[in-house]
C-alpha cells in the first residue's frame, strides 16, 4: 500500500468519525444526557409544594445540599411536563413524576416509592 492511498485511507475513516459524532452531538436524547435535571414529559403537570417536595428527595437519597442544587429546576419540570429526571455523570439518578395526585420516584439510592401529594 503506497503512502498516498494511506493518507487517503485515513482521511477517510476520519471523516466518517466527525460525521458520527456530529450526528450523535446534534441528537437531543444525547444532548439532554449533558443536564443534570431535564424535564421529562410523563404524568401530569403539578404545583408541588416545596415541602413535599424536599420530603421526597431526601426520601430518595438525596443529601439537603443536593436537594438545594436540584430541587427547584426538579419542582420546575415537574410543574410544567409533570416529570423530571436527576443526571449525575452519564447516569440517570433518579425520575420523580405525578400521576393523580401521587409522586411516583424511582432513585438509585432510595428505591421507589409513592407520595401522596
Amino acid at each position: 500500500m503506497n503512502s498516498s492511498h494511506r493518507l487517503r485511507r485515513f482521511a477517510g475513516i476520519t471523516l466518517v468519525a466527525l460525521i458520527l459524532t456530529a450526528c450523535s452531538a446534534s441528537d437531543a436524547n444525547v444532548a439532554r444526557l449533558n443536564q443534570d435535571v431535564q424535564q421529562i414529559t410523563v404524568g401530569e403537570p403539578y404545583p408541588i409544594s416545596a415541602r413535599s417536595l424536599a420530603a421526597a428527595m431526601l426520601q430518595a437519597g438525596f443529601s439537603s445540599d443536593e436537594v438545594l442544587e436540584y430541587g427547584p429546576r426538579v419542582r420546575n419540570a415537574i410543574g410544567s411536563s409533570g416529570g423530571a429526571q436527576i443526571n449525575k455523570g452519564k447516569y440517570a439518578d433518579a425520575i420523580f413524576s405525578v400521576q393523580d395526585s401521587n409522586l411516583y420516584v424511582s432513585s438509585r439510592d432510595g428505591g421507589t416509592f409513592i407520595r401522596d401529594l
